[in-house]
């Protein structure tokens, strides 16, 4: 097995990377979103997950909820699972329990523990259509929709972030429970 190492100056001979597989490195990565949502929730009220900096945006809460959705349709595709996702109800779900929303966080990261070391070589080769896309109605690989699926995870946590830090500079509301 042959390592990868920095020779950066940051970390000299700090393993980067290991050659374990596309879907083990799938897995990990997605599980970094997952603790960067949990980090970002720390602390947040009903309030500042409902908040929305202004129209045609979202709150904290339905980005969680569709990021969550999205993710959990992608890992059933491409597995060769039925979905039954309902996009259209991510963005009217208005969860405002803080608890709900980790509880939720938790029961997709136990789905991509069960199904993540699952995905196989054939799934990621398979031509695959998913039910509910906006764009991207042909059939594409598995491959495809897992590599799209954490970059459309990865812009929903910047914009969680972004979220969060107009909601501290707007100071409209004390986002944080006391």
């Amino acid at each position: 097995m042959m390592v990868s190492t920095r020779d950066d100056g940051l970390g000299k001979g700090e393993v980067v990377a290991e050659p374990e597989g596309f879907a083990a490195t799938f897995v990990s990565l997605y599980r970094q979103v997952h603790d960067e949502l949990q980090k970002e929730m720390l602390g947040l009220n009903e309030a500042a997950l409902s908040w929305v900096p202004g129209p045609d945006t979202n709150s904290i809460s339905t980005i969680v909820v569709h990021l969550l959705g999205s993710e959990t349709e992608v890992l059933q595709i491409v597995r060769g699972l039925p979905t039954d996702r309902n996009r259209a109800s991510e963005f009217s779900a208005h969860i405002e329990d803080p608890k709900e929303l980790l509880s939720r966080i938790d029961t997709t990261d136990r789905l991509l523990e069960e199904l993540g070391p699952q995905i196989t070589d054939e799934d990621l080769a398979a031509l695959r259509v998913r039910p509910s896309a906006v764009r991207n109605r042909t059939p594409r690989t598995g491959l495809f929709w897992l590599l799209n699926s954490y970059g459309h995870a990865r812009e929903h946590l910047a914009h969680l972030q972004l979220t969060r830090q107009l909601l501290r500079q707007m100071s409209q509301i004390d986002p944080l429970d006391d």
